[in-house]
This record gives C-alpha cells, sequence and structure tokens, in this order.
C-alpha cells in the first residue's frame, strides 16, 4: 500500500466533511462566540466554535475549532524577502526531476524583485551555496548562472543543505520587516551528515527561532513524509508531495505567492480554559501546555489564507449553570509592516439544557465539518507514519478508524 491508496482510503471522511460543509448552509447559524473588539487592528479574522455548544450537567468530551483567515489589507509595499532554494541533486534526482527543478528555479528567480534576496543551496554528498544577494539584474544573472550548473551526484545530505541556508538567512540586516523563508526540495531520505529525524527537526526549530519559516516540498514515492511534514510543522511553513517533477514550479510560486501577501508574521495562538474545562489536546499541529493554556504556533499568514486549528476539549461540571463563559482565544502575531505587536481575541460561550437530546441536536455542524477533516488528517499522517515503519497492520487499522468516523 503506497501514499496514494492510503489518500483514497481515507476519503471518505473528508468526503463527509465537504457534505457537511454543504449542508450547513441550510441550517440556522448560531454565534458562539463574541466577535471581535472593532477597535482591534484587524489584519487577522478569528472564528472560535465547539461542536457541542449546548451542554447538559453531564461531562461532555468535545472539540473546539479556530478558524484564523488572513484579511485583504491593502499593503502599499510589501516586506522584501529573502529566499532559501535548498533543492536535492542526489543520484536520484538524474534526468527529468533535477531539470524540473531547475526550470522551476529559475521561474522563481525572475518573479522576485530587485529589493529580495536569494540563496542558492544545492546538495548531494557535499553541499554548494551561492551567497545571499539581492535579485537586481546582475545578482538574477549570477543565480541563473548558478541554477543551470547544477548536476547530480552522490547522497542527500539534507541537514547539510539546511544548516547552509540557515547561516545564510542569518546575515544581519537592519529592516526588520524583512520575510525569511526557505524552500526544502528533495526525493530521497537523508543519507548523508545528519540522518536522525530529531537532529534535522531540532535544525528546523533553530531556524524557526531565528526568524525563518521553513517549508518543504516531497517528490516521487521514496521520502520520508513523515520527517517532511514535521520539518514544516516546526518550521511554520507548508509541505507539498508530487508525484512528477513537472509540478514542481507551481509549488514554488505558490510559496513565493504566500510570502509576498503576509500580513501576520510569528503568529501564535494561545487558548484559556474557564475552570471546569480541560484542554486535551491539538489534533494534528503541536501544542504546548502551559498550566491550564494551550499555546500553538501558526505559519505565516498571506492574505486570504486559512488556518484552522482543532482541539480536544473536556467540559466539565464545574462550570456554570446559566449561559457561561467556557474558553478564550487569543491571536498573536507581528505585523510584518511595522514590525509592531498586534492581538486578536475571541471568547467562546456555552448554554445550558437538562434535555440532552437537545444538546445533541443543536451540535454545531460547521465546527463537526472542520473536526471530521482534521481526524482525517491526524489519521492520514499516523497511516503514512506506519506505512515508513513496515506495519501493514497498523496502516489498516487507522483506515478502519476512519471508516468508522464515516
Amino acid at each position: 500500500m503506497n501514499r496514494t491508496q492510503i489518500f483514497l482510503a481515507l476519503a471518505g471522511v473528508l468526503l463527509v466533511g465537504a457534505l457537511w460543509l454543504a449542508n450547513e448552509r441550510s441550517l440556522p447559524r448560531e454565534d458562539h462566540h463574541r466577535p471581535p473588539d472593532a477597535s482591534t487592528h484587524g489584519q487577522v479574522l478569528l472564528d472560535l466554535r465547539t461542536t457541542h455548544p449546548w451542554v447538559t450537567a453531564r461531562r461532555t468530551e468535545a472539540f473546539v475549532t479556530v478558524e484564523l483567515t488572513g484579511g485583504h489589507a491593502a499593503i502599499q509595499r510589501r516586506a522584501p524577502l529573502q529566499l532559501a532554494l535548498i533543492i536535492d541533486r542526489s543520484g536520484s534526482m538524474h534526468g527529468a526531476a533535477l531539470e524540473h527543478a531547475k526550470e522551476a528555479a529559475l521561474h522563481l528567480i525572475s518573479r522576485l524583485e530587485p529589493h529580495d534576496q536569494l540563496t542558492v543551496v544545492h546538495y548531494g554528498s557535499d553541499v554548494e551555496v551561492l551567497a545571499l544577494s539581492p535579485m537586481a539584474p546582475l545578482g538574477k544573472e549570477a543565480a541563473r548562472a548558478f541554477v543551470r550548473g547544477i548536476h547530480d551526484d552522490g547522497g542527500t545530505n539534507v541537514g547539510g543543505g539546511l544548516e547552509a541556508a540557515w547561516r545564510e538567512l542569518s546575515r544581519p540586516g537592519d529592516d526588520v520587516r524583512i520575510l525569511r523563508r526557505a524552500i526544502l526540495l528533495t526525493d530521497g531520505r537523508p543519507t548523508e551528515g545528519q540522518v536522525e529525524d530529531a537532529a534535522l527537526l531540532q535544525l528546523a526549530r533553530a531556524m524557526r527561532a531565528s526568524g525563518i519559516t521553513l517549508s518543504t516540498l516531497g517528490l516521487g514515492d521514496d521520502f520520508n513524509e513523515d520527517l517532511l511534514a514535521s520539518l514544516a510543522d516546526v518550521g511554520a511553513g507548508t509541505y507539498g508531495y508530487l508525484q512528477h517533477a513537472r509540478g514542481i514550479a507551481s509549488l514554488f510560486a505558490r510559496d513565493l505567492e504566500l510570502a509576498t501577501r503576509t500580513v501576520a508574521q510569528r503568529a501564535e495562538l494561545v487558548l484559556t480554559p474557564a475552570n471546569g474545562v480541560t484542554l486535551e489536546r491539538v489534533l494534528g499541529a503541536r501544542g504546548t501546555h502551559d498550566g491550564a493554556q494551550l499555546r500553538i504556533p501558526l505559519p505565516d499568514l498571506a492574505a486570504g489564507q486559512v488556518e484552522r486549528v482543532v482541539a480536544a476539549v473536556t467540559f466539565g461540571g464545574g462550570i456554570e449553570r446559566v449561559g457561561s463563559h467556557a474558553l478564550s482565544a487569543e491571536l498573536r502575531w507581528t505585523d510584518p509592516e511595522t514590525g509592531a505587536p498586534r492581538v486578536r481575541a475571541a471568547s467562546l460561550e456555552l448554554k445550558h439544557t437538562e434535555d440532552s437530546d437537545l444538546a445533541l441536536a443543536r451540535r454545531d455542524p460547521f465546527a463537526g465539518a472542520l473536526t471530521a477533516h482534521a481526524l482525517a488528517a491526524e489519521q492520514s499522517q499516523l497511516a503514512a507514519r506506519a506505512l515508513e515503519q513496515g506495519d501493514a497492520a497498523a496502516v489498516e487499522a487507522h483506515i478502519a478508524t476512519n471508516r468508522e468516523l464515516v
């Protein structure tokens, strides 16, 4: 069973979620959250919901959903971009794969502006680097020549490529608005240098801590999907998978487009429960408990981009009986235009009833659809991890779990 078969097997839950979303349009909608104050600086919209907005006196296991949308704020002149392209040139990239990667890099270079800076890193067993330089005409010509000179050779030194990109993007600069992004492309598994997942993830964390967003792109069928997805997760970037190399240019372009429309940097979501409410865990994302709170690091948000967070929660008997505050969500980010800190907050209120059938009937279908998608994605990730480990029984078990959800 390969990735494609896993995705097809898990598609049922995604379809259910999509149908739920479609049906939700015809249902009466209740706002189960307090809208943000109009005076709050608004480049990110925040929608806070729960699958169970009506509860009884009994303990209720539910989910909380947070939908974040980058606002379409007018950006007079986008922040300058420092970009690192990290390209796998190991022997397995021989032929069309490497040629498509080079063509994609050349196309990306043509779209950069003079105030942007680019470094190109290509790695096999060793690592070669084009130093970070402005994309004025001469800089672009040097970058094109460097890319055209890439040829396949050696093993897969992912760690060396990441370290080289980190060094280049860590050069001191005076503009606090600079967006620092790295895109890693590979078709294989680490075989040289740092090969342990833990070491590579720690490197990605360090890059993120220094303000660098790391996106990853897997090509073909033989790369470590769990590693690349995790690198993008801790690097607050995006993860993409391509069966064929001809799609590389479109994913490079997508990441550049997101970078050039960034409205929120270094975003973090903080969930704070009221008495009687317990935040259990975040589905498919990194969440850190800080006392009763959950702190969730988020990727940079572009205008129009939507990010969703789903957390398992328990509403216990300690909640007050009358319509009561259950949880607050606070989004903190840096404005890329000014470098100033920004905050957006929302509050979740519950309604109480003695009628358990009524509480069941009043479940929020939109929150339910988001939860179904999150559960499906989590099972997909677990199935992919089991596949990497050769555990066919676990793969089938995760697929069976999704059949039960359907």
